[in-house]
């Protein structure tokens, strides 16, 4: 057994100083992982971060998790 700390989210603002592939633990009990959108010179929202579902591939931005907030900040995957 080990000891983590973890923290908790609980404004919006918190989320966005975190890097690209961190998770977080909702309050309605969903993973979500931070990601990137490639830098593609065609594309208008290139470089901007988003949240995702793994599996999904529906997109939140970085405000759209709000309203399941708090959210525990998860430990990098080992």
């Amino acid at each position: 057994m080990r000891t983590v700390q973890l923290y908790v989210a609980t404004e919006p603002s918190d989320l966005r100083a975190l890097p690209v592939g961190s998770r977080i633990l909702t309050s309605h009990h969903r993973v979500f992982e931070l990601d990137q959108v490639e830098t593609v010179a065609e594309r208008k929202d290139a470089g901007e971060k988003y949240w995702i579902e793994p599996g999904t591939l529906q997109p939140f931005p970085l405000e759209g998790l709000a309203h399941w907030l708090p959210a525990y900040i998860l430990p990098p995957r080992d």
